[in-house]
């Protein structure tokens, strides 16, 4: 097996996996604490901070590169969720 096929394996295997587990803990996937629903801690509310990561300006470049792109076009890849 070559390089590729073995990485379209692996991403065969990635989406199986996802499929399988939400399969498993559906609904419980979309649970506001995931699907455990344990909350951990108190959550900090900051709406400047919330704005400047929607926006794209939180000063990681990574994150703002991908946020932006998703103001731009309403998607993000998968690598970067």
């Amino acid at each position: 097996m070559n390089k590729h096929s073995i990485h379209f394996r692996d991403e065969l295997f990635w989406r199986d996996f996802y499929i399988f587990w939400g399969y498993v803990h559906s609904p419980k996937i979309f649970y506001e604490y995931g699907y455990k629903n344990v909350k951990n801690g108190d959550w900090n509310r900051n709406e400047e901070i919330i704005r400047r990561w929607k926006e794209g300006r939180t000063g990681l470049p990574i994150i703002d590169a991908i946020q932006r792109d998703l103001l731009k076009t309403g998607y993000i890849s998968n690598r970067a969720r």
